[in-house]
Parts: structure tokens; sequence; C-alpha cells
């Protein structure tokens, strides 16, 4: 079970709303994921709810960005993401990503 109930991304400025009130409820079949919206100007990446502060932090889709995620991915113990993406704009992300993981 997915920890959020509603996204909502304006065109002016992200923001999302959660749900965390049934987090944990359910057993997490891959505790240490990440998820990433991938959008042709930003992408919204979600971490688990434990390891940052900010769980949902939104960056540009340059590629210092990319590696800015992939950092925080790192620092976030994540080793698993998964990506939503329309077109081509997830390839950027996907390579960065794997490069820096090393797999």
């Amino acid at each position: 079970m997915i920890p959020f109930r509603k996204v909502i991304l304006p065109q002016s400025r992200p923001s999302v709303l959660f749900n965390c009130r049934n987090y944990g409820s359910e057993p997490s079949i891959h505790p240490n994921a990440a998820v990433v919206d991938i959008g042709s100007r930003f992408h919204v990446a979600a971490v688990p709810l434990d390891r940052t502060d900010e769980p949902v932090k939104t960056f540009k889709s340059f590629t210092g960005e990319i590696h800015s995620m992939a950092l925080c991915f790192k620092s976030c113990r994540i080793d698993t993401i998964t990506m939503e993406s329309t077109g081509v704009y997830w390839i950027p992300a996907f390579e960065i990503l794997s490069y820096c993981s090393g797999n």
C-alpha cells in the first residue's frame, strides 16, 4: 500500500498532500524503495517517511539536479527506485541514477 492519498502538482508550484494515518499498517515489500515522478521540467522524489525530515523533494530536470537527487537517495539508504514517466524524460534520470548506484 502506498502511503500517499493524493498528489497535486499545479503548474506554478508543486505541492504534495499526505495521508500518513495508515503509514506502516501494511508490510513493506521493499522498505528501502523510493519513487520518482518524472516530468519535463521537474522530478518529484519521495522516500520513506522515517529517512529524512523532508520525505518529498522536487528537483529540476537538469543534470546537476538529477545528481543531487541521486545523493539524496544515497543519504536515505535507498536501494530501489520506481519511476513514473510519460515520454522520454525518464532516460537521463535512469542513466544518472544507474551510474551513481553502480548498477
